[in-house]
């Protein structure tokens, strides 16, 4: 049983991608390990998750947002962050306690209903201002993104960098992202001042 959500605990709203999140995803594992620890934990699924409307995206994702009362965490994979991305143009006043970008894909590569969600608005000064503690986690060998995320998203936003071996390919079920605890630890922990670009396993 999960217990009741503890009210000094901040709220995480996990934003999926294309096609959503299967079953055994890490975001469905972060979500229950995260209920489980005390947070409350939003994870919307949005309209129409293999043919998106950006529109309607951002229409559930204000949906959410709204409901909450203080500043949450936000964790985004694959179109999520684009989602995000542009949620926060629209919105440049939006607030969260840490952002993790996880993973986003690129417009060289992006199949034909997703196309709709760029050109991606890039503002790294309204970022920092909505998310002081944000952080990019990608791998350099995501078929999604074969121009790079940190290259492509991590420098023009002047994000930290996470950066993870190639196998972790697009961080997903695919490549092995059921259980993240590395993921559900950073939640829990400050990010700390490191290089753009830190190789690590996740």
């Amino acid at each position: 049983m999960i217990p009741p959500a503890q009210p000094d605990l901040p709220d995480v709203v996990i934003v999926h991608g294309w096609h959503g999140s299967p079953p055994g995803h890490w975001q469905h594992w972060l979500a229950s390990s995260l209920a489980a620890a005390g947070h409350r934990v939003h994870f919307p699924l949005f309209p129409n998750p293999t043919h998106p409307s950006l529109p309607d995206w951002l229409a559930a994702l204000h949906h959410t947002l709204q409901s909450l009362s203080s500043p949450p965490i936000v964790v985004c994979h694959s179109l999520g962050t684009i989602l995000w991305l542009h949620y926060l143009h629209n919105h440049p006043d939006t607030r969260t306690l840490k952002l993790f970008l996880v993973a986003p894909p690129s417009i060289d590569a992006a199949p034909p209903p997703i196309q709709s969600f760029f050109p991606v608005p890039l503002n790294p000064l309204a970022l920092h201002r909505s998310s002081p503690d944000a952080l990019l986690v990608c791998s350099a060998a995501d078929p999604f993104c074969p121009s790079g995320a940190a290259s492509t998203y991590g420098a023009p936003l002047r994000l930290q960098t996470h950066l993870l071996p190639n196998e972790a390919a697009h961080i997903n079920l695919d490549s092995g992202f059921g259980p993240w605890p590395w993921l559900a630890n950073r939640i829990a922990t400050p990010i700390p001042l490191v290089p753009v670009a830190q190789s690590a396993l996740g």
